[in-house]
């Protein structure tokens, strides 16, 4: 009896060992993974080829045999069918001069979302609180390192990693004299090529966190924390993550408390963001001078970052609808907005830097609505819910950021995806026997 017992204790022992190495597992490659994203380096084969974001690309055949337990016929079927809407998008959309271009576009838009889905299957065994402290531990990493690039302690390594990784196309951001005139002090990249990138990263994992574990206390120290990084990197994109953060906690507390409780907390928490902005006069005078400086001569269309992300995409969205309003220019077909465009300005300025307008515009009213509809079928059947709340962030995304075709914006996609998923998980148990049925 006590031989049995010991052959029970050491067989539970070790299946709890193997559990908690393929748990560590995940996590290490999970943070692997969002690194290549977050930093998107570049291989350059040639002067003009090169692939963006290959330690991402090459990951892929790794994370698949990793992940292949759990990839299912629904995961295959659903890349499938998004392959054939890009590939209908290119070929009935106008230019075919262009045909060439739009099948890389379909390459490199496929490869990107196939890494996304494979960072969801990375995330579905996960344990909630593991990954909850995992995005955590990485929001006061990008906090820390911010403030200690602002310090000069790591300005000169974060410099040496950008300026050797990022050539080409990467342009890397140098404009200090301008961070100077209008922050007080140069603004951290943190080992990326520009502020608005550590922006963009820290706007995709604090929003991810706080979903995970969506509290007021938390909601508060994310807004905390958002405002303390508006100010060290001036980027506008974490304007957009602090409206996204205010949106989650507004849904989140329309279902459990009434309307007067509502409008309270509502006005609080803008009273609290109102009270941290005035104390923080010099970043007020930053965002207003960035704003003047692009509305000023918005009739010379001044290319500032503003207008590629909030003005430009837009307008040339309009001059598309006009044209080619079912299928757009194709995927990866900028170069017809030299045709389409009305702006005065070159085709990848008119085409700027805001990945909802591309989606559009490379998809038209057609494309675009078989691509949701693909999406969402898919969602729906692993399970994933709040489909608004995961609609409204993804947009939001979407607003700050370009490269519609990259590994950097799909897998930003997907983990925001994976990490919806896990806050709305119940039971791992049934979660899984219904997971297994709806495959």
């Amino acid at each position: 009896m006590n031989f049995m017992n010991w052959k029970d204790n050491g067989a539970g022992s070790l299946s709890r060992l193997f559990v908690v190495k393929k748990q560590t597992l995940y996590l290490l490659l999970i943070i692997f993974v969002l690194f290549t994203i977050y930093t998107e380096i570049p291989l350059y084969l040639s002067d003009t080829f090169f692939i963006p974001s290959f330690l991402t690309v090459f990951s892929i055949p790794f994370l698949f045999v990793i992940c292949r337990k759990n990839i299912y016929k629904s995961d295959v079927s659903f890349l499938l069918k998004i392959t054939g809407v890009l590939f209908l998008s290119a070929v009935l959309s106008p230019g075919k001069a262009y045909i060439g271009q739009k099948f890389i576009g379909i390459l490199q838009t496929t490869v990107s979302i196939t890494g996304g889905v494979l960072i969801f299957k990375l995330l579905e065994p996960l344990q909630k609180e593991k990954l909850k402290k995992m995005l955590f531990i990485l929001v006061i990493a990008l906090i820390i390192g911010s403030l200690l690039e602002v310090a000069g302690l790591i300005k000169g390594l974060s410099d040496a990693f950008r300026n050797a990784v990022y050539t080409g196309e990467y342009k890397v951001y140098e404009n200090e004299l301008r961070d100077i005139a209008l922050a007080g002090f140069s603004r951290p990249k943190l080992f990326t090529s520009e502020p608005s990138l550590l922006a963009i990263g820290f706007f995709v994992v604090l929003n991810s966190w706080l979903m995970l574990d969506l509290r007021r206390t938390n909601f508060l120290l994310a807004v905390f924390a958002t405002l303390c990084m508006l100010y060290i990197t001036g980027s506008p994109v974490l304007i957009i993550s602090l409206f996204v953060s205010f949106i989650m906690i507004f849904m989140r507390i329309r279902r459990t408390i009434n309307r007067i409780y509502i409008i309270l907390f509502c006005t609080a928490s803008l009273a609290f963001v109102i009270m941290l902005l005035y104390l923080t006069t010099d970043l007020l005078s930053f965002f207003l001078t960035r704003w003047q400086a692009s509305v000023r001569h918005s009739g010379t269309y001044n290319i500032t970052s503003e207008n590629l992300r909030m003005v430009f995409p837009y307008l040339t969205l309009i001059d598309v609808m006009r044209t080619s309003p079912l299928f757009g220019t194709g995927i990866s077909g900028k170069e017809l907005l030299d045709v389409y465009s009305t702006l005065p300005i070159s085709a990848e300025q008119a085409f700027g830097n805001n990945n909802f307008a591309a989606f559009f515009i490379y998809l038209g009213t057609i494309g675009a609505v078989t691509f949701i509809y693909v999406f969402k079928k898919y969602l729906v059947r692993k399970g994933v819910k709040n489909l608004l709340l995961l609609l409204i962030i993804i947009a939001g995304l979407s607003q700050s950021m370009g490269a519609f075709e990259s590994p950097r914006f799909w897998g930003y996609i997907f983990l925001i995806i994976g990490v919806n998923f896990k806050a709305s998980e119940e039971s791992p148990e049934n979660l899984k026997n219904e997971f297994r049925a709806a495959n």
